[in-house]
């Protein structure tokens, strides 16, 4: 392709700097001189007017937000130093990726099936797409407020040559080695300060570990995984090293590092998938219906494979897994990366979360509020556990009521720009499959009795959990919090928190009602005792009992 370079003009010199700032030097393709039209158009009202205009109030954001998409397309970095920026101390560069690995086996194993050099002509053209076609349909609530939240398909949304077009652009992105190293960035996290805990004292280094996470979609395995590093994998060792953030990685460094195994990851990664949503959040829609079935990016098995080959002893697998398609057929499958674990000498180590609940309230508040307290009764039925799921899952599905786009929201909203690697998505646009709650809890107790059965030395455990979701109810001129039930919706009034704390707060309730005073809101009771909740809701570990 030819490169276009743009054109500065000399009459106008202020509006060509100004539309330098928002432009790359070069500018690719057709789709891009298109965009130099555009610019020129501009440059040509200013022209006949005979002035110059202000370049930040008269470039339509769309033109500048498609010139900053094509010009960061296959750059990852905003998303990484956003992360750096929370954790400085965990943090791992897209340049440490290589060193990390160790083995050119292992860096074969992460770009295997990749294009080299970076090829983006599909994803330049998907871009183009969705900046011609976003503007075309628009949700009922985007005119009427109060009108029910909906979804859209990707063929209403962008049309049918749009859905092929990304398609495509998904594809390509899948085989972008930038992209393959912003997943495994991502999913990897330093553990300074910390070791991996010791099966003997004699053990020097310690076995590299693999970590399943177990349990039924959106019943949290992702965040507890951490939990269960810091509380089960790794004890204190030394003080932390803050110096990483800024420094290579150090070849010498014994810090345990953990890589997540997470198709999650590769959707939040995905830049063409998050431009798509973008656009149908800016045009007042809850997601897209249809978007994850039509996203096969599938880039953590490579991931999990170039982790596998690498020789790093301090580099660790974390696998989250639902288990949840064939429970049986999928467990047979798990079951042979188990034992090639087990060959290659890894530690192995599984929790299944579970649903926990307590025998009465009078037991909890007879004992220190502050002391967490282990569950003596299991819910069999798992009714409250499969509510909660289910809350949680939908939850992150779709965008609320309250967060959608209408026509009165601010043009210049970071809900209605469609900005490249925009990190403050409210919603990830994948559909909850309640359905599939069985099946993974199913599929997730085989798992757990498989790997303690087949593997020596392995370790199983289960995570109680006890989250729990209430909504705020007035009847009869008292207001109160009740437990939500499995066919209530979610509300962004809805408060979460555990069964412990939530118990603790109505025990503050009551005592202000026998006072005669006003009783404490649920929503700020948790703010003003935050470390109290936090310790109350503190996830509960134990081994697990295998028949």
């Amino acid at each position: 392709m030819k490169n276009l370079t743009l054109r500065r003009i000399a009459l106008l010199p202020l509006l060509s700097l100004c539309i330098a700032i928002f432009s790359s030097p070069l500018l690719y393709g057709a789709e891009a001189r298109r965009i130099n039209a555009l610019i020129e158009h501009f440059e040509g009202l200013a022209r006949d007017a005979g002035q110059i205009l202000p370049c930040e109030s008269d470039i339509p954001n769309e033109l500048v937000d498609e010139r900053n998409w094509l010009d960061k397309l296959g750059n990852y970095e905003l998303d990484e130093q956003d992360r750096c920026r929370k954790h400085p101390d965990q943090c791992i560069h897209d340049a440490d990726v290589e060193t990390l690995l160790g083995s050119a086996a292992a860096i074969n194993k992460l770009y295997e099936d990749t294009n080299d050099p970076e090829v983006k002509t599909e994803r330049e053209r998907f871009v183009s797409l969705v900046y011609r076609k976003c503007q075309a349909t628009k949700s009922k609530h985007y005119d009427d407020p109060n009108a029910s939240p909906e979804t859209v398909t990707l063929e209403k949304l962008i049309g049918r040559d749009g859905l092929a077009m990304y398609k495509l652009a998904i594809e390509e992105e899948k085989k972008s080695r930038a992209f393959r190293r912003a997943v495994f960035v991502a999913g990897t996290s330093r553990k300074p300060g910390y070791r991996i805990r010791r099966e003997n004292p004699e053990e020097n280094p310690p076995r590299r570990q693999v970590l399943w996470g177990a349990g039924p979609s959106g019943s949290g395995k992702s965040f507890l995984l951490s939990n269960f590093i810091n509380s089960v994998i790794v004890e204190p060792d030394q003080a932390p090293n803050l110096q990483i953030v800024s420094a290579p990685l150090p070849a010498e460094d014994n810090t345990p590092i953990f890589l997540s195994i997470d198709g999650g990851i590769d959707r939040e990664e995905s830049q063409v998938r998050r431009l798509a949503v973008q656009c149908a959040f800016s045009r007042g829609y809850a997601g897209i219906s249809n978007l994850h079935s039509n996203t096969l990016l599938e880039v953590k098995k490579y991931i999990r494979n170039a982790g596998v080959e690498s020789k790093n002893k301090n580099l660790h697998l974390a696998i989250a897994e639902t288990f949840s398609l064939d429970a049986r057929l999928r467990l047979r499958w798990t079951t042979a990366e188990m034992d090639e674990f087990n060959r290659l000498g890894f530690k192995q180590s599984l929790f299944n979360i579970v649903g926990s609940d307590f025998p009465n309230s009078e037991q909890l508040l007879s004992t220190n509020p502050v002391q967490p307290v282990q569950p003596v009764l299991r819910d069999t039925k798992n009714s409250r556990f499969k509510t909660s799921v289910k809350m949680q899952g939908e939850a992150r599905a779709n965008l609320q009521k309250s967060d959608l786009v209408t026509k009165d929201t601010p043009r210049d909203n970071e809900m209605t720009r469609m900005i490249p690697n925009n990190t403050k998505l409210k919603a990830e646009s994948k559909e909850y499959g309640a359905s599939g709650f069985s099946w993974g809890e199913e599929g997730s107790r085989l798992a757990l009795s498989a790997l303690a059965k087949k593997v020596p030395r392995s370790e199983v455990y289960e995570i109680h959990s006890d989250r729990v979701s209430f909504n705020k109810v007035t009847q009869n001129g008292e207001t109160y919090w009740q437990e939500k039930n499995y066919t209530d919706v979610n509300d962004p009034s809805d408060v979460t928190t555990s069964i412990r704390a939530f118990l603790v707060y109505q025990f503050e309730v009551n005592e202000a009602r026998r006072k005669g005073e006003p009783p404490p809101d649920l929503s700020q009771w948790m703010n003003t005792h935050k470390l109290e909740v936090d310790r109350l809701s503190t996830p509960i570990i134990e081994k697990a009992q295998v028949p």
